[in-house]
């Protein structure tokens, strides 16, 4: 029963954190940590807005109480062994599953989130250890069910699927009978406990590294501030208007760390290539991706259909980088510098009170009833806002039974603190829309459509920008950074699935990640990706030590559908079409009650073939050939 568990643990990191750190991947997630404020008033302020974690457990004594009620259900649903051969027996399972779900989905939430917010507490990693181990045996438990449930015929199979208590975790029931010729025999199950410890635990590994351990060294900006040469400075440091020598000291200096690092983070890295590949093979799965696309429905041609079309479109790509070494006044485009923007920026800053204001204009065709869910995030205590030390870097949306979700951010007041406050309200919205489901497996909201809600915010963002903007200068900088923003959502994500498959690969053949493998790999795929108008640092060749979503599966991907579906949507919504938010609306409702497919088809968008990526290379063209 591994795959209940792997919503809790992408949620954690998605790390979302939904969804979401592209630049420690260079996307929305990550890109909002800018300049780091130093003055005494904005770090009082800074103390004034942080999460309220009361909302999940008023005290301690509370999570001890649901950590015993979790540890009672374990022992409710492992009662079930020898039942499921009955109706009573498979409904009292799912339901009592679920209930199980719920409450570990809570603790862990709870646990993580503390750490998040504060990499060097020892306490909340304690508490990550014991949900992690509670999350363990719930697994080991409960591995006798997928193999005593399928043993029985199809026919008792389809009577069970008739009866109506089945209904809320139809879903999920449809999902593990897909799945029963990849299970295990339970004593099998219980034996790969400590391959999928090594798989998590290989993700904590690299949070605790680079959240807390790692040391940036200072660098000078060329306005006199000395700050790290981190994750939080890195989308700073690209303005166009420093020097490229200073662009390629920061980048080195940044680098430098994790460079000192790189045998630790690749071997850490190939740990969990073989734990995920191993677990592909001997569920009998014939590759690590396609066991990563089948509990969430997810055709092979959505995932082809992405570095398809990113194949097609690279003479888009090439005038991109044209355009943006131009505008740098440069001969050459280094990797890094593609962060930068082909338009000036106008200096404008957002205090975050601003911001909440603007991204609520902002997303006002999205209707009353969503405004209403803004609301409920914006104004309590969900969002941990600032910068802090030993605080992860990026932003994050992470849900939570019973209660709203949690946003991390690292605010500083630039656009992209707002465009990524958007892109985690957009997460969260999503996640508040989905407790309508009666099932906690329904209210899960799975990666790839969640990703359709964060872009599309940051696409009617930006949008709203463009059309409001006070002057030419800020128009261009606007559009320039919806350009930015489909570039980094759309090719760096095809780039980064490209490579993570041909790592992935090279472990399916016997392979060993050495760090000079990684660099080697990066490498080739950066040429294959980017052609002839990208130019490479010594440094850059271990880019891919700063990318969290390396542990997260094939994750990177879903990105790009996420943008391109997105695309589609805000088209039909400024198209002035009338029933095109009440669909999204009806999507974001049904949560993870079906297939990808069908849940997109529900908001307009047909993932089935890649002809819907064509609203984002229209899009994508149409900014290109205007700044051209």
């Amino acid at each position: 029963m591994k795959r209940i568990f792997s919503f809790f643990i992408a949620m954690a990191m998605a790390l979302s954190m939904t969804a979401c750190s592209l630049n420690q991947g260079q996307n929305a997630d990550t890109a909002a940590a800018q300049n780091e404020t130093t003055s005494s008033e904005k770090q009082a302020a800074q103390q004034e807005i942080p999460w309220d974690l009361r909302a999940i457990y008023p005290d301690e004594a509370a999570f001890e109480k649901e950590y015993s009620q979790t540890e009672a259900q374990i022992k409710t649903v492992s009662a079930l062994r020898g039942r499921l051969n009955t109706t009573d027996g498979v409904v009292g399972y799912y339901a009592g599953f679920d209930e199980m779900s719920r409450l570990a989905g809570r603790l862990d939430a709870y646990a993580t989130l503390q750490v998040q917010k504060d990499q060097s507490d020892s306490k909340a990693k304690e508490l990550v250890g014991r949900v992690s181990n509670l999350l363990t045996r719930m697994s080991t438990e409960t591995a006798f069910a997928l193999p005593e449930l399928f043993a029985n015929s199809d026919s008792f199979l389809d009577k069970v699927a008739g009866d109506p208590r089945m209904k809320p975790y139809l879903i999920w029931f449809h999902r593990d009978r897909a799945e029963s010729d990849h299970a295990l025999p339970e004593r099998e199950e219980q034996l790969l406990q400590p391959l999928y410890q090594m798989r998590d635990g290989a993700y904590n590994l690299y949070a605790s590294l680079t959240g807390s351990d790692l040391t940036f060294p200072k660098i000078k900006f060329p306005d006199g501030t000395e700050v790290p040469a981190d994750e939080n400075h890195y989308a700073a440091a690209y303005n166009k208007n420093y020097s490229q020598e200073f662009r390629i000291a920061y980048y080195d200096a940044m680098m430098q760390t994790y460079g000192a690092f790189r045998n630790t983070l690749a071997q850490n890295l190939h740990n969990y290539y073989t734990a995920v590949t191993q677990s592909a093979s001997l569920h009998k799965y014939g590759s690590a991706l396609e066991a990563d696309l089948a509990p969430t429905d997810t055709p092979i041609s959505v995932y082809n259909g992405v570095l398809n079309a990113e194949e097609k479109t690279k003479p888009s790509l090439d005038r991109y980088f044209s355009l943006l070494r131009n505008s740098l006044g440069t001969t050459k485009l280094y990797s890094f510098e593609t962060n930068a923007s082909i338009a000036k920026d106008p200096g404008t800053t957002f205090p975050y009170e601003d911001a909440r204001t603007l991204v609520k204009k902002a997303l006002a065709p999205l209707g009353n009833d969503y405004a209403n869910q803004l609301d409920v995030m914006l104004e309590g205590g969900a969002i941990d806002v600032y910068p802090a030390e030993n605080k992860s870097t990026g932003a994050f949306a992470m849900p939570v039974s019973g209660t709203h979700p949690y946003i991390l951010l690292n605010y500083t007041e630039d656009y992209n603190s707002v465009s990524t406050l958007a892109h985690e309200l957009g997460h969260a919205a999503h996640m508040l829309y989905s407790q309508t489901q009666e099932s906690s497996y329904g209210q899960n909201v799975s990666s790839l459509t969640s990703e359709v809600t964060s872009t599309l915010n940051e696409l009617l963002l930006s949008d709203y920008m463009i059309q409001n903007a006070k002057t030419e200068e800020e128009r261009q900088y606007y559009a320039a950074e919806q350009l930015s923003t489909l570039y980094k959502s759309f090719f760096t994500q095809a780039f980064f699935a490209r490579f993570q498959e041909a790592a992935v690969r090279e472990v399916e053949n016997g392979g060993t990640l050495t760090a000079d493998k990684l660099d080697e790999l990066w490498l080739e795929t950066t040429r294959d990706s980017y052609g002839p108008e990208y130019a490479v640092t010594d440094s850059y060749a271990a880019g891919w030590a700063r990318i969290p979503h390396f542990y997260n599966g094939f994750y990177v991907y879903q990105y790009a559908v996420g943008i391109s579906a997105a695309c589609n949507i805000a088209d039909r919504i400024q198209s002035g079409d009338a029933g095109a938010a009440e669909d999204y609306l009806t999507f974001l409702k049904a949560g993870d009650s079906g297939n990808v497919v069908d849940l997109l088809n529900l908001a307009g968008v047909d993932i089935s073939n890649g002809n819907y990526i064509n609203a984002f290379t229209a899009r994508f063209e149409r900014l290109l050939k205007e700044f051209e």
